[in-house]
């Protein structure tokens, strides 16, 4: 039974309609293609997915429709992998594990094989990541993508501030956690080095049932409340997002009911005299111990971006590339998730640190920033109540009074 699953899962990744890469991309003027890069922080790969996970964070379409052919790919990694930011994700409401296929040579290929193709064109300060759930019948693969990853990191990953890498990153959970320590076993016994399975192992711990109460189709869990929930997506940043389906923007804001997901995901037309993108920015340095560290430290103010930024959208003319305007966004949502993400900073730092001088000149420049923002969102639901998300609301009045009285506490 388990082999014919497997077979059936196969033949609908092998089967799913293949998409050239570069006849989506391309569409766009030459002029306007730096930009979009920059931002690309996410690649999907396949469109739909065969992992089935019910907690999953993203809208994905349980089945493989389609997906990025191996010649395309090897040809947009070569012209233009170099252009793409720091860390590019090759995933978003798909696993990676199912992209297969045949090449027009009739040679089977598979994820490693786009790995392959675009890792030799990055520079080293520029990282390929991988999430995965392990899809039935990709074990062999994902203990390649392991051992493939491997062989190449000490040469092409840039390490962290602790001195690791985090090429890969397996999404654990009670079903699959067996196969993916097998995974890590066996990549052991292949020669892997420990300090990279460790660091492998780092990324799959702590989450689990915790992340499957607060995000995605479980955001109504019976042990869900306003201040408890994971308030940010799995998936935390500004920019573009290129998938089988089209090129898209993609902007985060709170996790709600109203949107389960956290993030805005607009089409972008290629056929048009202005693009209007978000600028680049990653979101995940604004989370807990992460900012309570960048205060402690005193290391960057408010203006190099302690607290979450407002969205900010540039319009570009694609023609010539040049940018029409720069625009801040001001959201009842987005100034909501800075709240929440700096209320629990706070709360850390409170519990862990004593004050120093720029320490005190940070909280206090942290206490203007907040109350600015906070009377714009007043202005902003006063004008439009209706239009405005209640629980975003609710999140951004209790997360605003309770930081504003930890900073009191802490300043004394």
């Amino acid at each position: 039974m388990e082999d014919q699953k497997n077979i059936k899962l196969q033949g609908e990744r092998e089967s799913r309609k293949g998409i050239n890469i570069l006849g989506i991309f391309e569409q766009f003027p030459e002029n306007s293609r730096g930009y979009l890069l920059e931002g690309m922080q996410h690649i999907q790969v396949t469109d739909g997915c065969t992992g089935g996970c019910a907690w999953c964070g993203l809208d994905v379409i349980r089945k493989v429709r389609q997906g990025f052919t191996i010649e395309s790919w090897s040809e947009f990694a070569a012209k233009y992998a170099s252009g793409l930011p720091e860390l590019t994700s090759l995933y978003w409401a798909s696993d990676p594990m199912d992209i297969s296929g045949y090449r027009e040579s009739g040679i089977k290929y598979n994820y490693v094989d786009f790995l392959d193709a675009i890792i030799p064109h990055l520079s080293t300060n520029q990282r390929i990541y991988t999430s995965t759930v392990v899809p039935r019948g990709t074990e062999r693969v994902a203990l390649d993508t392991v051992m493939y990853l491997h062989d190449v990191w000490d040469s092409n990953w840039q390490r962290d501030a602790d001195g690791r890498i985090h090429p890969i990153r397996f999404s654990v959970t009670d079903n699959n956690r067996a196969i993916i320590d097998a995974i890590l076993e066996q990549s052991g016994r292949l020669g892997a080095n420990p300090s990279y399975i460790d660091a492998i192992r780092d990324l799959c711990e702590g989450r689990g049932k915790e992340i499957i109460k607060k995000i995605g189709n479980f955001i109504n869990h019976k042990e869900r409340t306003i201040m408890s929930q994971d308030s940010v997506p799995i998936a935390s940043y500004d920019g573009t997002l290129l998938t089988p389906e089209g090129l898209y923007t993609v902007s985060t804001t709170l996790v709600t009911r109203l949107n389960p997901y956290g993030y805005f995901k607009d089409f972008l037309d290629p056929y048009t005299d202005a693009i209007t993108i978000p600028r680049y920015s990653r979101l995940t340095d604004f989370m807990g111990q992460s900012l309570a560290h960048t205060i402690r430290s005193g290391t960057r103010s408010v203006g190099d971006g302690m607290i979450l930024p407002r969205l900010i959208v540039d319009q570009i003319d694609p023609w010539t590339g040049e940018i029409l305007t720069t625009d801040e966004i001001p959201s009842v949502g987005r100034d909501a998730l800075a709240m929440r993400l700096l209320y629990g900073a706070l709360t850390e730092l409170y519990t862990t640190s004593e004050l120093t001088a720029i320490m005190r000149e940070s909280l206090i420049a942290v206490q203007e920033e907040i109350d600015n923002r906070y009377e714009g969102c007043q202005s902003l639901i006063t004008s439009n109540p209706e239009g405005q998300d209640s629980e975003a609301v609710e999140v951004l009045n209790t997360s605003y009074q309770n930081a504003s009285i930890i900073i009191d506490l802490l300043l004394g």
